[in-house]
């Protein structure tokens, strides 16, 4: 009978427990705001910050809490020490927080705009990046725009005036062939363009990749960064350091690098460079984050890095804090090879990450002051895998309970090849196969799997369709 309850309870745990909901998350200061995969946002955080969370001047929830009831944002958000943006699927981009200039609505006038408003009426935004008191992003049409403050040239625009402000977005040249968009919390701004080249401007002391750079020949309009081709770049808070990973995969770095800040990945506790230079030989990097002091990367098998400030607070989530407080070159963190996105605190380096099966995680340092010493599950709400989603009368399934073989029927055509994933109770990923119909079927075998309770998902024309089976 013991045997038996058992089963049961891991039934009931499973249907309300398994954390299966997050794209993206962000996070400054100890405030955190999530995308979830139905297209809703979430956010927790600090009472200090409270005006980052998107629900107006009021305590900041300590558990997730959804922002207004919108089920259309995107992953493009971006978050800074006074401001958020983020951009819905249908190309409107939006501002909260506290700011003048900076919020891009009109006004130099230091005004809280404390829940989401829109930012103009265009339909058109594509990618958004707030920076040291200016934001930039590209429009859908690939053109570049800037606002708010310009003292080092930040703006792009090529004016030599620092106090010149631009409190509405305004375009920048009349290039059409922007990609994507950089700045950290820096007066500094990057972005790379569709045929993958590098371009930087704003306060130049060592930090925008050109050789002979000094702050006084601040770059005001976009300048390219030599000539090879990038994937994407991380700013850092202070120095400040530059990560970027190149289209083939490796990691390059540059910028100031000095004890009680950054590592620059090369072994050196202080290290500077004018101009990209290559950290390791690896040639399979995915992402990189930088925050004040530490440094996280993401390879393309699934594994997660790290390097720089790692004390008692566990910045880089290995269960100790490390021996004079820092790690001087990129180190795996843990074993787990299923990561899918990670995301670092611009201000205080702790991290979060998002699995292949959407479960959020942290490690760190929280909001509540609660120091995660290994990857921990971040949320508890609406996080549940359906149980049954092959109910559209599409996908037929049995037996289940099954003993070793179980089949999936398609009741109807549909493409000849479906990806096809299945996972344990705690979210782990057994299986990841592309798997041919046949006769409208699939079989697949089990007989090699324990008994108990797992989740089967179908990959089919990008849509995502989910079920429980259990195994005798």
């Amino acid at each position: 009978m013991k045997p038996l309850k058992i089963f049961l309870l891991l039934i009931f745990i499973t249907q309300n427990s398994f954390a299966q909901c997050y794209s993206k998350i962000v996070s400054y200061s100890r405030n955190y705001i999530a995308l979830q995969t139905d297209g809703t946002l979430w956010s927790k955080g600090t009472t200090f910050n409270r005006r980052l969370l998107g629900f107006g001047d009021v305590p900041a929830p300590t558990e997730f809490t959804q922002i207004g009831t919108d089920n259309n944002w995107s992953e493009n958000i971006s978050i800074g020490y006074s401001t958020v943006f983020a951009i819905k699927t249908d190309g409107t981009l939006w501002v909260w927080g506290a700011n003048s200039a900076n919020a891009g609505l009109g006004s130099d006038v230091y005004i809280p705009f404390i829940t989401p408003t829109q930012v103009g009426t265009d339909t058109n935004w594509a990618k958004v990046s707030t920076g040291g008191g200016f934001t930039i992003a590209v429009k859908t049409d690939g053109t570049l725009w800037s606002w708010g403050i310009n003292n080092v040239g930040q703006l792009g625009m090529g004016n030599p005036d620092n106090t010149f402000t631009l409190n509405i977005p305004t375009q920048i040249g009349t290039d059409t062939n922007w990609s994507n968009v950089f700045t950290g919390l820096t007066q500094l701004a990057y972005a790379i363009k569709t045929d993958g080249t590098l371009w930087s401007w704003g306060n130049n002391g060592l930090y925008l990749g050109y050789p002979n750079a000094n702050i006084n020949n601040n770059y005001r309009s976009p300048k390219q960064v030599g000539t090879d081709t990038w994937k994407t770049i991380a700013v850092g808070l202070n120095g400040p350091m530059i990560d970027g990973v190149k289209t083939d995969g490796t990691l390059w770095g540059w910028g100031l690098s000095s004890v009680g800040t950054y590592r620059f990945g090369n072994g050196s506790s202080s290290y500077t460079s004018e101009f990209p230079i290559q950290i390791g030989t690896d040639s399979d990097w995915k992402e990189i984050g930088l925050s004040q002091a530490s440094t996280m990367g993401l390879k393309t098998n699934g594994t997660r890095w790290g390097w720089g400030r790692n004390t008692t607070g566990q910045q880089m989530g290995i269960g100790t804090g490390t021996n004079g407080g820092f790690i001087d070159v990129p180190t795996q963190l843990g074993s787990d090879t299923d990561w899918k996105t990670i995301s670092i605190d611009l201000d205080a380096g702790y991290g979060d990450g998002i699995k292949e099966n959407n479960s959020l995680y942290h490690w760190g340092n929280d909001h509540q002051n609660i120091v995660a010493p290994f990857p921990t599950l971040f949320s508890n709400t609406n996080c549940t895998l359906g149980v049954n989603d092959f109910e559209d009368g599409l996908i037929t399934v049995y037996p289940n309970p099954i003993y070793d073989v179980l089949h999936i029927q398609f009741n109807q055509n549909v493409i000849q090849n479906v990806e096809l994933s299945l996972y344990n109770p705690l979210g782990q990923k057994l299986l990841l196969q592309n798997t041919e119909i046949v006769n409208q079927e699939i079989s697949l075998n089990l007989s090699n799997h324990a008994s108990g309770v797992y989740f089967l998902s179908l990959k089919i024309n990008e849509q995502v369709y989910k079920t429980k089976i259990i195994k005798r």
